[in-house]
């Protein structure tokens, strides 16, 4: 099964719907979530998404605000949802008599909101005993070797995203391709990188996986990398 993420920031050209067409018709991916799409989905050509087999099943809960963070999937599968927030969408699949759940994430820019993110992820892994995989942008870096510019990243947000994953003895899968999957685009000493996107899960979904593969693919349209999880 291959699941993709992109931070798009922005699908309403053609340019951009061409390349998350290629992005699909090169990799297939059962799953592709979408983050920054900036227009409502009712704005999008659903017939467009129809011809590529897929569906939407799910968007975050931004209580009234347009929703970042969509959920498409191939028209065969049926996502369970288990919880929807401003910052993920969590579902369960089964595959093979495998129960599995996956959360998509877009976290907050805002270190305070984030809290609320790790204690909901947190809650979730205690109630559903699966394996577990956490795909997104999570706007945040685990140490100073995943930044790159000319200022120090500040500690606090660092300690409490590791934290969060140590406590939950969840693993950060080696992604394959650039390391840092976003780039603020600037030139000289403004020249920021960062490792923004990953994918984290438990031993349970190391334990049920024969392979897992994550790596970026070629950026286009977007400051962020696309990310595919193959497993």
């Amino acid at each position: 099964m291959k699941i993709l993420y992109w931070n798009v920031r922005g699908i309403a050209n053609s340019p951009t719907k061409l390349a998350i067409k290629r992005l699909i018709t090169q990799n297939k991916p059962d799953i592709l979530v979408i983050a920054e799409p900036w227009i409502e989905f009712s704005n999008f050509p659903v017939r467009w998404l129809a011809r590529q087999d897929l569906k939407l099943f799910a968007t975050n809960n931004r209580n009234g605000q347009i929703p970042n963070l969509w959920c498409i999937c191939k028209n065969q599968l049926n996502p369970n949802i288990l919880s929807i927030d401003s910052q993920q969408v969590s579902f369960m699949l089964k595959e093979h008599d495998n129960y599995f759940s996956v959360s998509a994430i877009y976290a907050s820019t805002s270190y305070l909101q984030r809290r609320n993110l790790w204690t909901n992820l947190q809650n979730l892994q205690t109630q559903y005993n699966v394996p577990w995989c956490f795909l997104g942008d999570y706007n945040a870096i685990i140490g100073a070797h995943e930044y790159q510019g000319a200022f120090q990243p500040s500690r606090t947000p660092m300690n409490e995203f590791l934290q969060w994953s140590n406590s939950n003895h969840l693993i950060h899968l080696p992604t394959r391709g650039s390391f840092f999957t976003w780039s603020n685009g600037r030139r000289g000493t403004n020249h920021t990188q960062k490792r923004l996107d990953r994918a984290i899960c438990n031993q349970q979904w190391i334990d049920m996986c024969t392979t897992i593969s994550c790596s970026t693919l070629i950026r286009n349209r977007s400051d962020h990398f696309p990310l595919l999880l193959d497993f």
